[in-house]
Order: C-alpha cells, then sequence, then structure tokens
C-alpha cells in the first residue's frame, strides 16, 4: 500500500505540549480548530493517530486524503 497524506481537523486550539502526541504530524491553528496533517504509511499508523485522538479527548470534526504519495 503506498503512504497517503491524511489531514486531521479537532475542535480547538491545540498548544505545544499537545502537539507532541503526534510527532508525525504538522500542526495548524486556525479559527478555534486544528489541522494535523502528514504522510501515514498504512492503515494502523491511521488507527494509532485516531486512538491517540480519541484518548485526549479531542473532538475530531473531519478526516481526509489529500491524495496517493509515490
Amino acid at each position: 500500500m503506498a503512504s497517503r497524506v491524511y489531514r486531521f481537523v479537532v475542535t480547538g486550539e491545540m498548544g505545544p505540549a499537545m502537539r507532541e502526541a503526534f510527532p508525525e504530524l504538522d500542526a495548524q491553528t486556525d479559527r478555534g480548530r486544528t489541522v494535523l496533517s502528514g504522510e501515514l504509511m498504512d492503515q494502523p499508523a491511521v488507527y494509532s493517530v485516531l486512538d491517540r485522538l480519541q484518548a485526549l479527548g479531542l473532538d475530531l470534526v473531519d478526516v481526509s486524503v489529500e491524495g496517493d504519495q509515490g
């Protein structure tokens, strides 16, 4: 399976400490939301991000795939 760029949008502007939970993703905050995006290699990597979002009590409002890489 080729890696893909995923985009996760959560409610709230995550601070630096919270962002450290997602070292594989870039984070951008805007208008009360945080967008985490980055290349993930496989489905287990996607589920790992989703598990961490849930464990931290973050409100996930959108997930999208931006395209195939490679």
